[in-house]
């Protein structure tokens, strides 16, 4: 897990998680991991193609509880309720990865299966993560049920871009965990910086001698993504200008790439207008060195 993303002490709030049949469904295992590293208690559905690529032992033995597989046939089921349950206890509900089987039973109200009922009677907040091979994922059914379920309010966290399991290239993999990760964790936040524009500036400036050689400093950006990340887990537009090497940031933060502090000031200064508050955690260099004249020694000393 990236430093700036190791939220701890988030407990409280339950989420639930739905996992369909897909090759990815192992990495739901990490999610699992994350989500209960920060605090957050996790229970888990698995449909019966999911069960063919992971097993409801492996999530019940990194901490997800209770674990469903069955709604009514299944003798260990946690409860006759199950199909209820989770809407009835959880917070937000996050399936991923969502099969395009999964996500048209949802579209159409269709509730032959445990994890579909489960999502039907859900009234907390709705995450989905496809993946899929991408001539399915192109589908003009896909999206036209992709469109349905945000309008009912329902996030997307969409498939990457690469090579899938079939082999064929395409969008249709599973996003980027990280992505995942913070979605389920901004479905649970409050979310009372709704409405609210920020600007954060983090990570080191480069002050260039010449096309190859600069000054800079150590500075990682950790600080201010993480304080832009958690901004943004509470509902705020967040605008980030971004150093040199400052990490890895979610798509829902815009994020403005610079690299000397005269391209940061300028960067800084088209965004604040529109801003309601601002954060600055950049270690931007103090001084800028003047370029030698062209053709002149090119050693430095």
């Amino acid at each position: 897990m990236d430093a700036h993303l190791a939220f701890r002490g988030v407990g409280g709030p339950r989420l639930h998680l739905g996992v369909c049949g897909s090759v990815a469904a192992y990495r739901a295992l990490d999610l699992v991991r994350q989500w209960r590293d920060a605090g957050v208690s996790v229970s888990a559905t698995l449909t019966p193609s999911a069960q063919k690529f992971v097993t409801p032992l492996t999530f019940a033995a990194l901490g997800a509880a209770p674990v469903y597989t069955a709604p009514f046939d299944d003798p260990q089921a946690p409860s006759p309720f199950a199909h209820l349950e989770p809407g009835q206890v959880a917070q937000a509900l996050v399936i991923a990865p969502a099969s395009a089987a999964t996500i048209a039973r949802l579209a159409q109200g269709q509730a032959d299966e445990l994890l579909a009922c489960q999502a039907l009677a859900f009234r907390g907040k709705a995450v989905i993560a496809p993946a899929m091979n991408p001539a399915m994922w192109s589908h003009p059914a896909t999206q036209a049920n992709i469109a349905t379920l945000r309008e009912r309010g329902c996030a997307v966290v969409e498939p990457g871009c690469g090579r899938t399991a079939c082999g064929e290239e395409g969008q249709g993999r599973l996003a980027d965990l990280r992505e995942i990760y913070l979605a389920g964790l901004r479905a649970l936040a409050p979310q009372d910086m709704e409405g609210i524009r920020v600007m954060v500036t983090l990570g080191p400036t480069r002050e260039h001698w010449d096309g190859l050689r600069f000054w800079t400093n150590p500075s990682t950006g950790t600080m201010g993504a993480a304080v832009a990340v958690a901004a943004w887990l509470r509902g705020a537009r967040v605008e980030a200008v971004c150093g040199p090497g400052t990490p890895w940031l979610p798509a829902g933060i815009a994020r403005h790439n610079v690299g000397s502090a005269r391209h940061m000031l300028e960067a800084a200064a088209s965004v604040w207008p529109q801003c309601d508050a601002g954060v600055f955690t950049a270690a931007v260099a103090d001084f800028s060195p003047v370029p030698p004249a062209q053709g002149g020694d090119k050693k430095f000393k």
